[in-house]
């Protein structure tokens, strides 16, 4: 079966397929799981790896996973590497952000460095867009 991360900062898992039926869990932001089962396409019955935690998701509050990736992490989210290539990539490099056992001194830092690395991605784009429209390169 396929393997998701968990892409929004707090997923409710229910003991059915239904918004009405009982909480029993959350996944954090950026926790590992495994898609069990997809029979509606709202629903999906999921197996959290980090414990082994069963239940069922919206769909749409996970986003697929290279299974390489989430197994050699499943203790503590994806690895900065993942994060940046994301970032790189021209992802969203929040729904990777998410290291729950490190300190919060940690992340903190992690998130600054990406603003960082996201401000010099909006001024280089800028540049190469005001580059194009009054045809000059600016070196």
């Amino acid at each position: 079966m396929p393997f998701a991360i968990c892409k929004v900062p707090a997923a409710p898992i229910r003991t059915i397929p239904a918004h009405e039926s009982v909480l029993v869990n959350q996944l954090r932001w950026g926790e590992a799981i495994e898609i069990l089962d997809i029979p509606t396409p709202h629903w999906c019955q999921i197996k959290t790896i980090s414990d082994g935690y069963t239940g069922w998701i919206d769909i749409l509050q996970a986003e697929i996973a290279d299974e390489a990736e989430v197994l050699q992490n499943k203790h503590w989210g994806f690895s900065i590497h993942l994060l940046l290539l994301k970032f790189l990539l021209g992802g969203n490099p929040c729904i990777f952000l998410s290291v729950p056992r490190f300190p919060h001194l940690i992340q903190a830092a992690i998130r600054l460095v990406i603003s960082i690395l996201n401000v010099i991605k909006t001024i280089r784009y800028t540049q190469m867009r005001l580059s194009s429209i009054h045809g000059c390169s600016n070196k």
